[in-house]
């Protein structure tokens, strides 16, 4: 991308050629046809440099929303395993409430 592209490049050379070879009064029929489409493919480079930076920008934003959420991950399931492990065998010792209630 920091290079121009291969059209940009061609028609901006053959405008040139044109210029530097052909005498200033010969009518040049194809140089507007080819000056507008130079214009629209920077316009379109221009635009998808843009849209290059706003998906960079995409990207880094659910990257710091992935990490977030795996970060969390770990904390519940860090959480889960303390439960399981270590609360759970002090719970098993104990009466269920329907045993306590007299069922």
């Amino acid at each position: 991308m920091l290079e121009k592209p291969r059209p940009c490049r061609y028609y901006r050379l053959l405008i040139c050629d044109i210029f530097c070879i052909w005498a200033p009064n010969v009518s040049l029929p194809r140089l507007p046809i080819i000056s507008i489409e130079v214009r629209q493919i920077d316009a379109t480079v221009a635009s998808l440099h843009q849209q290059l930076s706003e998906a960079r920008g995409s990207l880094s934003h659910l990257e710091e929303s992935r990490m977030a959420l795996e970060k969390d991950i770990s904390c519940k399931t860090h959480s889960l395993f303390i439960e399981r492990e270590k609360c759970m065998t002090h719970r098993k010792r104990y009466p269920t409430v329907s045993a306590l209630s007299g069922y």
